[in-house]
């Protein structure tokens, strides 16, 4: 689905689709990611989403991706990271949220990342971290 001009998902778009591992969402025109839009997508192993215009993500927009090992959200419009982004995504091993307008990140944003090797906040408008940020964190190789 690279390369079109999807602007919203809707929630049964995936619908029983239980076995997919690899979906390509880039370079279309999202604004926002709504509540449990992948929520039959249990299979799933590499999400992306690069290269869109993500402003909002609801809470539970990843809810069930029990097997995601990597989440490409760069080249998007994400100001703030909220603490409801990423829960449950305990396998999660890379999330990529380069080139984004990020400016705040919420203090137990990447809590339940416990097996996060890789995360990739260049080129955005930090400014501040919590020192709490990276807790959990004890599988991180790379920032």
């Amino acid at each position: 689905l690279i390369w079109n001009k999807i602007e919203l998902i809707e929630k049964k778009a995936f619908y029983g689709l239980f076995s997919l591992r690899i979906l390509y969402l880039e370079k279309n025109s999202l604004t926002r990611l709504e509540g449990n839009i992948f929520k039959d997508l249990t299979s799933l192993e590499k999400l992306y989403l690069t290269s869109n215009h993500l402003k909002f993500i609801e809470k539970n927009s990843f809810n069930n991706l029990l097997n995601l090992n990597d989440l490409f959200i760069n080249s998007n419009k994400l100001e703030f990271i909220k603490n409801n982004y990423f829960e449950k995504l305990f396998k999660l091993k890379s999330l990529i949220l380069e080139n984004n307008q990020i400016s705040s990140i919420e203090k137990n944003s990447f809590r339940d990342l416990t097996s996060l090797n890789l995360l990739n906040l260049a080129e955005n408008c930090i400014s501040k971290i919590d020192p709490s940020l990276f807790e959990n964190l004890e599988n991180l190789i790379y920032i």
